[in-house]
């Protein structure tokens, strides 16, 4: 080997590594100047149409009750841990999971916006994986109800995620076509519910002052319209004595239904604000139920609240919650002055998380359920009751009473 070839490999090795080094620099310009024109924003959808109603599809979706009988994550993991926050339905409803499985991981899913009831948009936080924000939208097909599940992220100046947002599409896609398939056997397995959004869904209610009076009847309807328009009037005489006026249309809580026995128990009055006055001759005070209901509107006469009452029974398993509580009724019309067609009334619920969905929403339950007062409004009963005396032995405390529940219901006022 001569002296020249010998300084030209010496010369090649010495100038190997700047060689790399322009190469490696090279290459990382080119991967971030491909990064930089990759799409920052990601979207994965995929979406599917059920044979049901879509006041039934968008109930089971805008809350997390039911998200794990259909969710494609659900079953990978059964030592995953759930916990629920804020309201069960609608915005600020949240669920967060924990588990050691590195396909589920842990996060939480919270409802930020609902969009009339065709929208509803969620915000993922995966810790340290970062965060997204998802969507179902619910519209009408030509063979049922169309649903879209949607996934949307922004990798903003992360290189690095806007390379693993080429892959997204095909990880999640695929994880949300199981999904949708599950949830279509889940929803079509419920039977048609005879009920809207608008008139039959779970919301929250405050507490509220309300006095009353409890009482005890048969369970025909002429019995309880007599003993409820006993109670109200009781009621209104003693608001009327002590200077205070209602803040809320009359109501009535049904403490015991037991058409076996022939026997409804009831607390029956109103909500009043202000300072409390002196209790007697029966009427007491107490705050009124905390916490998520499910609701219904019933319009109609009173004789055929039975039916509302079953289906928002029915409302309620469907959507994996149980009763939580005693049922109450509010009349917002007065029965003196509307045609039986036009009577409004409000029935609540109080509801929780149901420890196992139901599967089978179709079968009738037993809750407990309350009639409603004929035609006699607690203002023509207040003429008939004399002021702060029992209008009849029913009025008064049963042994056989169950209490209310103490969380949702503080014990009597004295």
């Amino acid at each position: 080997m001569t002296e020249s070839s010998e300084t030209t490999n010496e010369t090649s090795k010495r100038d190997l590594p700047m060689k790399i080094a322009k190469y490696g620099i090279v290459v990382i310009v080119l991967f971030l100047f491909i990064g930089l024109m990759l799409p920052a924003k990601v979207e994965v959808e995929r979406q599917i149409v059920v044979d049901q109603d879509p006041d039934t599809v968008f109930a089971t979706l805008n809350g997390f009750s039911r998200f794990n009988d259909w969710s494609p994550w659900a079953g990978i993991d059964p030592n995953t841990q759930y916990t629920f926050s804020g309201p069960l339905m609608g915005k600020d409803a949240a669920m967060c999971w924990k588990s050691e499985h590195e396909d589920v991981g842990s996060g939480c899913q919270t409802i930020t916006a609902v969009d009339g009831h065709k929208r509803i948009e969620t915000a993922l936080d995966f810790g340290a994986q970062g965060t997204a924000n998802g969507y179902y939208e619910v519209g009408m097909a030509p063979q049922g109800t169309l649903v879209i599940w949607g996934f949307e992220t922004d990798f903003g100046w992360n290189i690095v995620g806007r390379y693993f947002g080429l892959f997204m599409d095909g990880m999640i896609g695929e994880q949300y076509e199981k999904g949708l398939q599950q949830y279509k056997a889940m929803v079509e397995k419920i039977p048609a519910l005879d009920f809207t959004v608008e008139k039959m869904f779970v919301t929250h209610v405050e507490p509220q002052q309300m006095l009353y009076v409890t009482g005890e009847t048969k369970t025909n309807v002429s019995a309880i319209g007599a003993a409820l328009g006993r109670a109200f009037g009781q009621v209104e005489a003693f608001m009327n004595r002590h200077g205070l006026e209602a803040s809320g249309q009359p109501m009535a809580i049904a403490t015991r239904w037991d058409p076996q026995n022939d026997v409804y128990a009831f607390q029956a009055g109103a909500p009043f604000e202000g300072p409390a006055p002196q209790m007697s001759n029966g009427v007491q005070m107490q705050m009124t139920y905390e916490g998520s209901v499910a609701k219904a509107v019933h319009t109609g006469s009173y004789e055929t609240m039975m039916v509302t009452y079953s289906t928002l029974e029915r409302y309620i398993r469907f959507l994996g919650l149980q009763v939580a509580g005693n049922p109450w009724e509010v009349y917002v019309t007065d029965p003196s002055q509307v045609a039986p067609d036009d009577l409004v009334t409000e029935i609540y619920f109080p509801v929780t998380l149901a420890e196992a969905a139901t599967t089978d929403p179709a079968a009738e339950g037993q809750g407990m359920r309350e009639a409603a007062p004929e035609t006699t409004p607690p203002e023509a009963a207040a003429a008939d009751a004399s002021p702060d005396t029992d209008a009849s032995p029913a009025t008064q405390d049963s042994a056989e009473t169950p209490a209310v529940d103490a969380a949702a219901m503080p014990a009597d006022a004295n």
